[in-house]
């Protein structure tokens, strides 16, 4: 009975032991909390345009540069003007209007040559794509997303046809070609202009989905100040560029401290 109480006993004095160590690192963490140098509030005024009164501020840590609300407002304007459209390739669209062609051809006296040379051409259009106009003028066009086999691309506008210049271009090479042919009647009477029609069909949903995710994902920053650097000196006057840096500080540290709050608040509860 003797050795059992004895036992109890000095289990008893290491879980007390135990506990008093634990006791103690809890008190140590939560002092290291709530009277970390971050506590407290950033009572530093400054104004662009004014000189900075205090001494020359040091960047204590690193922090990230933030963008001003008029930088964020021009980037989502920006990126809501350079709209980038989204088009499904359809396959089907090649095989059925050159089928149509051909049977404008039977029983044509055109050379088999003509016509070999006008089919090339043609299925060239459409291995290029074609789009039913332009976002903007020739020679202004931006980038498309072109989905085929259920793969996104994004290609130069200007590598795939309008209705338009996909006339002209066949034109252009049947002519060159066929110089001796009247290609402008030919087209006329065998009606190629109908047979010329998109494969590139535009999604206006998905259009709207990419573009309304590029102008909300915009980066709130342009850039870090490292621990040691200057921000400004004593004296010196705010200029707008110096007050987003000392803005950005500001935001860091008072972020810093509702991390403090949130851990100190995970240590006592």
């Amino acid at each position: 009975l003797y050795k059992i109480s004895k036992n109890g006993i000095m289990d008893g004095i290491k879980i007390l032991k135990n506990r008093k160590i634990y006791i103690s690192f809890v008190v140590v963490l939560v002092i290291t909390v709530l009277f970390s140098p971050i506590r407290g509030r950033f009572n530093l005024h400054y104004q662009i345009g004014k000189p900075w009164v205090y001494e020359t501020f040091i960047a204590p840590i690193d922090f990230p540069i933030l963008k001003t609300d008029e930088e964020l407002l021009e980037e989502r304007r920006e990126k809501a003007s350079l709209m980038v459209k989204y088009y499904n390739l359809n396959d089907n669209v090649e095989s059925i209007q050159s089928a149509k062609l051909a049977e404008a051809f039977t029983g044509s006296t055109l050379s088999s040559d003509y016509q070999a040379g006008l089919y090339q051409h043609f299925a060239s259009l459409y291995e290029r794509g074609i789009i039913s106009e332009y976002a903007n003028g020739v020679g202004e066009k931006g980038m498309i997303i072109i989905e085929k086999n259920k793969r996104a691309v994004q290609v130069p506008e200007k590598e795939v046809f309008d209705v338009e210049y996909a006339l002209d271009f066949l034109k252009y090479r049947m002519s060159a070609d066929f110089p001796a042919a009247d290609n402008d009647s030919l087209f006329n009477a065998y009606r190629v202009e109908e047979y010329i029609v998109p494969n590139l069909i535009y999604d206006e949903k998905k259009t709207e989905q990419l573009n309304l995710q590029a102008v909300n994902y915009i980066s709130p920053t342009k850039g870090m100040v490292y621990t040691g650097e200057i921000i400004v000196s004593e004296g010196e006057i705010v200029t707008a560029e110096v007050y987003q840096l000392l803005e950005s500080y500001r935001q860091e540290f008072e972020n810093s401290i509702t991390r403090s709050s949130h851990l100190g608040g995970l240590v006592l509860g």
